[in-house]
């Protein structure tokens, strides 16, 4: 199968953050901050995406398959600070959806952030597939996308997960476990991986 993978415009961002809403809302990772009794956890998530998506597409790193059935935001070794300036977006659109003013989510992307890696490589920071389009190999697609461009450079690339589910697969696509370990406070166990060229 082609997939069709391009770089999304800032008009495409709220399409693409509604996309993640739907692919996330169940997601360890963005689910834990939030408050437990949360009636539109879809929605909640959707806006956790909203800001960082618009600055990720200003910035030409949101990356679009076909109409809207996949997304990937891959941050090369030469822009990860983009990366910080999206996590500072991301906390400030975060708080005000939590119940303690963001305290805990600001630890725990504290806590994550001290177990990336140093060294400049190529970063998969979200990769998500809309419900009708799992396992039609577009996923795969968009991981390889970026798999490509590090090789090309000769970098390595890395990514962290909360989904036990993900492991192999991205295993599957050359990545293996570096690290992997519970966040503080009663938080998500992340699997951190790493790809070698």
């Amino acid at each position: 199968m082609i997939v069709d993978i391009r770089a999304a415009g800032v008009d495409r961002a709220p399409i693409l953050a509604s996309l993640c809403g739907r692919a996330f809302f169940e997601d360890p990772m963005l689910r834990w901050p939030l408050p437990a009794d949360d009636d539109a956890p879809i929605d909640s998530t959707t806006k956790c995406f909203e800001a960082v998506l618009h600055a990720y597409a200003g910035a030409g790193l949101l990356f679009e398959a076909g109409d809207a059935a996949g997304m990937a935001v891959w941050v090369p070794p030469d822009r990860l600070s983009v990366f910080e300036a999206m996590d500072a977006l991301s906390r400030s659109a975060i708080r005000p959806l939590t119940d303690d003013g963001g305290a805990r989510y600001d630890r725990f992307w504290d806590w994550l952030g001290a177990h990336a890696t140093a060294e400049a490589v190529w970063f998969l920071d979200i990769v998500a597939v809309d419900e009708p389009y799992r396992g039609s190999g577009i996923g795969t697609a968009l991981v390889r996308f970026g798999l490509e461009q590090a090789r090309a450079t000769g970098a390595a690339a890395f990514l962290e997960t909360s989904n036990p589910r993900n492991v192999p697969y991205y295993e599957r696509l050359g990545f293996h476990v570096t690290e992997d370990a519970d966040a503080p406070e009663g938080g998500p166990h992340i699997w951190f991986m790493r790809f070698e060229p």
